[in-house]
């Protein structure tokens, strides 16, 4: 089970904004800005996005196999080989506190703002075995 230590990421001190996938991508360029004995590459970049939950992880690689990847969130913790993000974490934890359910947050976030969510069965999961026994301590 997660602890309050873990949750450090998950602070207020942290400050957090909606963006646009495409705003991602145009930060990165289009060509390569690797540089190996002081020649940069150049080279026209690939990009793959994938969404997990409420995280983007965009790959890059160029011709010269050049390759980095970034993920959108910090990671809370690992469970099963698997990571757990601070912004999954997020949804579940303000549904108990605010007092709403899944199906208000789902209609609000994805249906009017086009947000990507965590599947309901994730958000209980998350409220059972972590955000409640928080709460429950506070």
């Amino acid at each position: 089970m997660l602890t309050w230590v873990n949750f450090s990421p998950f602070n207020r001190q942290k400050s957090r904004f909606l963006v646009s996938k495409e705003k991602l991508l145009e930060l990165a360029g289009v060509k390569c800005k690797v540089t190996v004995d002081d020649h940069t590459c150049g080279k026209e970049l690939n990009f793959n996005t994938r969404e997990v939950g409420t995280v983007i992880e965009i790959t890059c690689s160029c011709e010269n196999n050049h390759f980095w990847k970034w993920t959108s969130s910090e990671v809370l913790d690992y469970k099963n080989n698997n990571r757990i993000f601070v912004h999954d974490s997020m949804l579940p934890s303000s549904v108990i506190v605010s007092g709403n359910n899944y199906a208000k947050f789902k209609l609000f976030f994805f249906q009017a703002l086009g947000l990507c969510l965590i599947s309901e069965s994730t958000c209980l999961h998350f409220q059972k075995h972590c955000a409640a026994c928080i709460v429950e301590e506070v």
